[in-house]
């Protein structure tokens, strides 16, 4: 029999980085989960005006809209919202709606407007600071009915590490508190400096939170994940609750392992090493197959950067091979590495709880080397081939794959299953869902969606 697991301390990987240490437990209980909250279309009605339009969101990446009037554009449920940067230089935020007839100011994800905002319907215009510059043929109104001049509304915005979070509560608080701690936690990993080199998006047939629970735990990773269990153990995973309904996993990449008998270095080391151009023979005093594993890649990763002119030196060992996984509440879970990070967005269906929208944005270290060649987090062994030159200084188009395969087979395993689950929570003969201890990031989640719901 196996000895009972200590969930309440659990593990720690690495307690010398940097807020590594094992954050407070806080006890979920066992009570199964309510699958309700999954397809009922009441508490879908209820997450819009309680959730939604409450809380700040991620919507978007600034530089994305490097010159005034550049723009792009995020859609959530029933809203638009419309970011672009000002004459002023300033990124502002306005519901994507002419004041006139509801008309959608802009169409495309992403673009530039030029000097001005221009309806499509009747031509009346704004300002890249919202205010309205031009009703056509303006004559034939009333004076009273457009003395107020109305310009597009208004939606507050902020920036934290290039990221781009817009909330439509008039009265939120600020960003940074509504953070914490994950400003402090993330502070070395500099995702300032990174640019997107994939992004991808897809809809599909399950609820926004059935989605996003798939991705807030590596419980499942032995079963869904077979060619990352080389890497890493899916029992030895440190997962933390944090404050305002955030929380992390902290995945080991590297763990003590022997991978076969014999000399000869196994494939999946080897492998491992050459996604950094590292070979077994840079560590003839290391076991490769064994408990130096974690070290070899260290060495190799440290060694690549410093190459690329990349700084790893302010990092941890931890800090340059482990998947540090955190999720921002509601929505998002970023996958952070040294060389490379994955962030993912799961979004409402305006009006059917059991759709959602999912989607999946690459960055990468933009280095100015025809030779540089960077990892694509999506793939691993052969297969994990990023592109070649990436300076950053092209924004790749948003892709829409009919195909998920396109996702890189890693995130093409979860996508595959979320929309079983979904018809699963609807079997008369599913009573909840039974979460452990490996899911307690769920619980903690769930617990800040109802203390909105419940406000």
């Amino acid at each position: 029999m196996e000895e009972q697991f200590d969930y309440e301390q659990g593990f720690v990987v690495d307690a010398e980085t940097p807020w590594g240490e094992k954050m407070p437990y806080i006890d979920y209980g066992t009570q199964p989960v309510d699958t309700r909250r999954y397809w009922d279309r009441e508490t879908h009605e209820r997450e819009w005006e309680k959730l939604w339009t409450k809380t700040w969101l991620l919507a978007g990446i600034a530089s994305d809209a490097p010159n005034p009037g550049d723009y792009f554009k995020f859609d959530i449920g029933r809203a638009s919202i419309v970011v672009v940067r000002g004459e002023d230089g300033e990124l502002r935020a306005f519901h994507n709606v002419c004041q006139h007839r509801a008309n959608p100011m802009v169409d495309s994800d992403f673009g530039s407007l030029g000097g001005c905002f221009h309806c499509s319907f009747h031509g009346w215009e704004y300002g890249l600071d919202g205010k309205l510059t031009k009703i056509r043929d303006e004559e034939i109104f009333r004076p009273e009915l457009v003395a107020h001049r109305p310009g597009l509304t208004p939606v507050q915005l902020d920036i934290w590490e290039n990221l781009v979070f817009i909330t439509m509560n008039e009265s939120p608080r600020p960003l940074l508190d509504f953070l914490h701690p994950l400003p402090e936690h993330l502070a070395a990993f500099r995702m300032h400096q990174f640019r997107p080199y994939r992004d991808d998006a897809l809809s599909w047939d399950a609820n926004w939170k059935t989605a996003e629970e798939a991705f807030l735990e590596f419980y499942h990773g032995d079963d869904v994940h077979p060619e990352a269990i080389p890497m890493t153990e899916s029992r030895k995973i440190q997962y933390d609750v944090l404050p305002n309904g955030h929380s992390r996993m902290i995945i080991p990449i590297g763990l003590p392992r022997d991978f076969k008998e014999g000399d000869s270095v196994a494939p999946e080391v080897q492998q491992s090493l050459a996604i950094w151009e590292g070979t077994p023979e840079d560590h003839p005093d290391l076991d490769l197959n064994g408990a130096d594993f974690k070290t070899a890649l260290v060495r190799t990763k440290r060694k690549w950067a410093a190459k690329n002119g990349i700084d790893f030196t302010h990092l941890t060992d931890s800090q340059v091979v482990d998947d540090y996984n955190y999720s921002i509440f509601p929505n998002v879970t970023i996958n952070l590495f040294s060389d490379v990070f994955l962030i993912q967005r799961w979004l409402p269906h305006a009006t059917d709880p059991e759709k959602s929208h999912y989607s999946a944005i690459t960055f990468a270290n933009p280095v100015a080397d025809p030779d540089y060649k960077i990892w694509d987090i999506n793939n691993f062994g052969p297969e994990a081939k990023g592109p070649m030159n990436f300076d950053g200084s092209v924004r790749p188009p948003r892709n829409r794959p009919t195909d998920p395969a396109e996702f890189g087979y890693v995130l093409h395993q979860d996508i595959m299953l979320v929309p079983q689950l979904q018809k699963g929570i609807r079997s008369p003969g599913f009573k909840g869902l039974l979460l452990g201890e490996a899911e307690v990031r769920i619980r903690h989640y769930l617990a800040e969606v109802d203390r909105y719901l419940d406000a």
